[in-house]
């Protein structure tokens, strides 16, 4: 059987370690899986928007993937993970980037026509904004944290050729412009 969310894992040294995968969605990752869906691999549903219910200091690592950008106020978002975190803790952060060509001239991936969902509210678009490196490394040093990371990430399909298309795609434009217009997302590390 798996862990309940309040079991943790240990490290080589015995030292409890405490993971919050925020917008979890069907993620094992994390011993706290938080989504706003009550999804099968989620152990917590709540919005973050209304904070992240738990104490001070309280994780060693939170996940963030592909929600940022979901996020009314994102600002309020990573005061309250820059809150919950322990000190020297880390936060991986996944999000849209911006400069992606695609999403500027595809009618399917024009962001405010992007529409996603696990069955909930599939026709509406939940995204709020996009972002470059600049405006996140602002957000993240705005709140406090120190930026490890910011890189330009690659996306695939699932598998098959959707797989393959994405990846020949996303290498194209990398070679003719750069990596800033040729991948979709922003892969981020930072660390209270």
């Amino acid at each position: 059987m798996g862990k309940n969310c309040w079991e943790s894992r240990e490290d080589i040294f015995g030292v409890v370690r405490m993971i919050l995968n925020i917008g979890s969605g069907k993620s094992k990752e994390g011993d706290i899986r938080l989504d706003i869906y009550p999804l099968e691999n989620v152990n917590k549903v709540w919005n973050v928007e209304n904070g992240i219910p738990y104490p001070d200091n309280y994780f060693d690592k939170i996940i963030c993937n592909c929600i940022f950008e979901h996020i009314k106020n994102p600002n309020n978002l990573l005061i309250e993970c820059y809150r919950v975190l322990k000190t020297n803790g880390k936060m991986n952060l996944l999000t849209d980037n911006a400069g992606y060509l695609l999403f500027h001239t595809m009618k399917r991936a024009i962001h405010g026509n992007y529409c996603d969902g696990y069955g909930y509210n599939e026709k509406k678009d939940r995204h709020y904004a996009l972002y470059t490196k600049e405006h996140l490394e602002n957000h993240f040093e705005d709140v406090g944290f120190k930026v490890n990371k910011i890189e330009y990430k690659m996306m695939l399909g699932n598998k098959g050729w959707k797989k393959i298309k994405r990846f020949m795609v996303q290498k194209i434009i990398k070679l003719i412009f750069n990596e800033r217009v040729g991948y979709v997302r922003l892969d981020c590390e930072v660390s209270k």
